[in-house]
């Protein structure tokens, strides 16, 4: 952990831990850390010597054009992919990845909110259907009411 914080200061975050940029199952932990051990991966040239040849980090690196640069002081490269790189495909894809989080989270919430709307709609609905009720039912009895014949009489009585 303290190589990969000296990396991320001497680099100014240019540089990542090859194992953390690589998605893998728990199962094949071992295998993976036996491939990639203390690898670092980095924005650029520059950056990768950092790497390798600080003496409070000393580790291999990589860099995205396929460039290696060895703390024995041994650099290899060989014919860059014109292409970019299976790591920057995998930086890609991991943040590409992440971002769908976030969206899925977010749709989440708004299915929450959609579904207490709905509620609520619903409750309105009902209550609209018995209040139309209850309207209908004061209706009826005003006119049964004014049609009966207490009513009549009482009219009558004021005729008078």
């Amino acid at each position: 952990m303290q190589k990969v914080a000296a990396a991320k200061r001497a680099t100014s975050g240019k540089a990542n831990l090859a194992l953390d940029l690589v998605g893998y199952d728990d199962d094949v932990s071992a295998a993976m850390a036996y491939v990639f051990g203390d690898t670092f991966i980095c924005d650029d040239k520059e950056s990768a010597a950092a790497v390798a040849y600080n003496k409070n980090i000393g580790v291999k690196s990589v860099t995205l054009q396929g460039d290696v640069y060895d703390p024995s002081g041994t650099l290899s490269g060989g014919a860059a992919p014109s292409g970019s790189g299976i790591l920057v495909k995998v930086q890609e894809l991991r943040a590409i990845e992440k971002e769908l989080s976030v969206h899925r989270n977010a749709l989440e919430q708004v299915k929450a909110e959609l579904n207490g709307a709905k509620k609520a709609i619903d409750q309105y609905k009902k209550d609209k259907r018995e209040l139309d009720l209850k309207q209908h039912e004061v209706k009826l009895l005003e006119e049964q009411v004014n049609g009966s014949n207490a009513t009549k009489v009482g009219q009558r009585l004021d005729e008078y």
